[in-house]
């Protein structure tokens, strides 16, 4: 190294060190990394035509990433496939050699450092570390993998309790923390959980963050080191933060040396290949791309597979109601949901009627259905906290979109509105209370939450949320919402409200995309022949259709006048 930066100092007798799936990547290890297991998973548990799809898909989208994150493919494998397949996939991590970097890891443990690891190999152990924490889970503990945190279901409510409590103990006894290996990529655990620290939590600590680069070394600080993922999480609990970027060895033999320790060995051997001791089971590779299509929301593909898949009756309705109703097709999703039984007659019906504007009659089956929801609570009949969260959400969502209609409003009362908010608890406080939501229900809460004018003690962005679920008509359906906020108080260019629809069409959720016509601001921008086929899409009441024709001609009257106004 030719006169590189100082490193900041460490000390290494109260260091946390936090590491990835980096550490183990490096010879003789070899452990696959994510993008790695992805490729595999796509290739042996689902149709070949999928991966090739679904990248396709998110080019269309504008999205950076080709693949589904490893947790969501690994959700569906387990539903189709079971939790062996799971944990087949993951086998070369079973008896992984350590590397020359876990054995300084291991040797750091012997100075005092502690290790917490999001990784599911025992290499650290192998290599002599003691009381290493995996907040995953680890195989050598979990050969079955049923307990990992390896799935959505497994991650997506964030960390349970007795996590959160090692990692606080861990960070309250820390003087600094080392990152290495790491990608900071745990958008539905770590990265809450970094962000819900107390703001004087790491007050006085150092954080170092390593970011392998093939290029010369660059130290970064303050307010620049803030911005790389987890690290203004960090620096907002109190920490000094730092970014090393550069050859993450020589990093690593510089602090080595700083601690009186040898130097990182070379790396040796060759790299396996990851070969299936589980064969899938043919018949089920169209199964699971089908259940991976119905998450993301790909309609077209979802109705492409339908007609070859031999599916369970239920589900089989179950799914296409899911498209007819993205589809606009609304009384023929409530037929089919009927069918497949997924929904309580009680539960959907206000949806069902509130989508077709018949808002007097939604108004009235919402309150019943959260009243009777309410009335189970402490009896042996009691409905799940989940459902009853999804009844108030209903109501909250009606009272807002009866405010936005003329001949409604009067019915979006202040006590309605109240009565919804009681009825809708702040998810961080229910996390709180040992019941943590998933991410949907719990982006959807805080949503309606924030409709009725309160807040949540952390925020979440929607959009980002659905995105790193890959639930993409959800994703699409947030950003319709930010785009509507956004009309209502500045001008918003012709090209959003077009790339939004389009966007829903490329999933092929026709009534999706019909809506973007009745955004504030975007009558200015379509046609009457594009609203005239609006309208037909939407399977909606007379009234409804004449209420929006009308809604329609008087914003397109209104723009009309500002643009004469303005060259007058």
């Amino acid at each position: 190294m030719s006169n590189p930066p100082d490193l900041p100092e460490l000390p290494i007798d109260r260091l946390l060190v936090w590491s990835g799936a980096g550490i183990s990547a490096e010879l003789p290890t070899g452990a696959p990394l994510a993008w790695e297991l992805t490729r595999n998973t796509l290739e042996h548990c689902f149709l070949p035509e999928t991966g090739p799809l679904l990248t396709r898909y998110y080019r269309a989208l504008r999205l950076e990433r080709t693949a589904p994150r490893l947790e969501t493919l690994l959700e569906v494998v387990q539903r189709v496939h079971g939790i062996e397949m799971v944990a087949d996939l993951l086998s070369d991590l079973v008896d992984a050699r350590p590397n020359a970097i876990h054995k300084l890891l291991a040797a750091m443990t012997d100075c005092g450092a502690r290790q917490v690891t999001a990784n599911f190999d025992a290499c650290l152990e192998s290599a002599g570390a003691s009381d290493v924490f995996h907040f995953h889970g680890s195989l050598a503990d979990d050969p079955s993998a049923e307990k990992l945190g390896a799935t959505l279901a497994r991650i997506e409510r964030g960390f349970p309790a007795d996590v959160r409590d090692t990692l606080d103990q861990d960070l309250g006894w820390c003087k600094a923390m080392l990152f290495v290996g790491y990608s900071g990529s745990d958008f539905f655990d770590v990265v809450p959980y970094f962000a819900s620290l107390p703001a004087d939590k790491l007050a006085g600590r150092r954080v170092l963050w390593l970011e392998h680069s093939d290029g010369p070394r660059v130290i970064l600080d303050g307010e620049a080191a803030a911005q790389r993922g987890n690290l203004g999480s960090l620096r907002e609990a109190g920490a000094d933060v730092y970014v090393v970027s550069g050859p993450s060895r020589e990093t690593l033999d510089e602090l080595s040396e700083s601690w009186g320790l040898p130097t990182v060995a070379p790396p040796y051997g060759a790299r396996g290949s990851w070969s299936a001791a589980r064969e899938a089971d043919p018949g089920s590779l169209g199964l699971a791309s089908l259940e991976l299509y119905s998450l993301m929301g790909l309609n077209r593909e979802i109705e492409r597979l339908l007609e070859s898949a031999a599916l369970d009756p239920k589900r089989a309705a179950a799914l296409l109601g899911d498209v007819r109703w993205f589809q606009g097709r609304y009384r023929a999703a409530a037929r089919a949901r009927r069918i497949a039984g997924v929904n309580s007659r009680e539960a959907q019906r206000p949806v069902e009627l509130w989508i077709r504007g018949q808002y007097v009659r939604a108004r009235r089956a919402a309150i019943r259905a959260v009243k009777r929801a309410d009335a189970t609570v402490g009896t042996a009949s009691e409905r799940p906290l989940e459902e009853r969260l999804v009844r108030a959400e209903t109501l909250a969502r009606l009272w807002q979109h009866m405010r936005r209609v003329w001949d409604v409003r009067f019915l979006a009362t202040n006590r309605l509105a109240s009565f919804a908010l009681e009825h809708l608890p702040d998810p961080a406080e229910l996390a709180l209370k040992g019941h943590p939501l998933g991410t949907h229900l719990a982006v959807r809460v805080r949503g309606a939450r924030a409709a009725l004018g309160a807040s949540s003690a952390r925020a979440s962005d929607s959009v980002v949320a659905f995105g790193e679920y890959e639930a993409l008509g959800a994703w699409l359906n947030y950003r319709h919402g930010q785009l509507r906020a956004k009309a209502e108080g500045t001008d918003v260019e012709a090209s959003e409200y077009r790339l939004l629809r389009d966007d829903h069409l490329i999933l092929g959720a026709d009534g999706d995309a019909a809506r973007v016509l009745f955004l504030p601001g975007a009558a200015a921008v379509f046609s009457w022949r594009e609203l005239a086929a609006a309208l037909r899409t939407l399977d909606v009441t007379p009234w409804h259709r004449a209420r929006l024709a009308s809604w329609y001609a008087a914003r397109r009257l209104s723009a009309r006048l500002a643009r004469a106004a303005r060259t007058f």
